[in-house]
């Protein structure tokens, strides 16, 4: 039990012979005071009431660490004191720019297209200062209305994906306009350049119409 107290008294026991006292002791005093008077006195606390001032002290040391700066773990570090592997980095990379590019419209100038004989399509995307790597695949080209050509001015909607392998990025595209004419009008024209070097408009080919119609299918 805690030492019984009554309007400032303590009770104690005499260590020697184990007989019942008591003393006078001003409230305002801590446990550690009153044991240090009553060692004084000749006094001993019960079990109980050095449990109460181990306690008591405990509770004033916690107070006193709770003041003093928390020492920084290892894991919160500034990153060039870590060590990272390569492939920790790249995974790192691709998670960050796959969630925050997602979903982008870029506009640019198509270089170095290719036409796979899988479907799809592979080339850059560029402007005056810098380019970026793209891929359109076979399911979103063949919605297509025109053929895309290097230096054509497109805008292309699509997302960012990260190769951890290579620690490259590039666009993954899923939709295609080009810029100026509207896709239709550029498919026409696309047509009429190919036809045009087939032959088919050329003025020798084609036949004069008869004076008089005979037959018109």
């Amino acid at each position: 039990m805690v030492p019984t107290k009554y309007l400032g008294h303590v009770v104690c026991r005499r260590a020697r012979d184990e007989k019942s006292a008591s003393i006078q002791v001003d409230p305002v005093y801590d446990s550690g005071y009153v044991q240090f008077l009553m060692n004084q006195l000749g006094f001993d606390l019960d079990n109980s009431a050095k449990a109460e001032t181990q306690e008591k002290q405990k509770e004033a040391e916690t107070k006193e660490a709770d003041k003093q700066p928390v020492a920084q773990k290892e894991d919160d570090k500034e990153p060039e004191n870590r060590v990272l592997s390569v492939s920790q980095i790249n995974k790192a990379i691709k998670g960050q720019l796959e969630s925050r590019f997602d979903h982008l419209w870029v506009q640019g100038e198509i270089s170095n297209f290719t036409a796979h004989a899988s479907g799809h399509f592979y080339f850059s995307l560029k402007d005056n200062k810098a380019q970026i790597s793209a891929v359109m695949f076979k399911g979103s080209n063949r919605s297509l209305k025109f053929r895309p050509e290097s230096g054509m001015e497109v805008i292309v909607r699509g997302r960012i994906s990260v190769y951890e392998p290579r620690g490259s990025y590039q666009i993954m595209c899923t939709h295609m306009e080009p810029m100026g004419a509207g896709a239709l009008q550029l498919a026409f024209e696309q047509l009429k350049k190919k036809l045009d070097k087939e032959g088919l408009f050329d003025p020798s080919h084609k036949k004069a119409l008869p004076k008089i119609t005979h037959h018109i299918a």
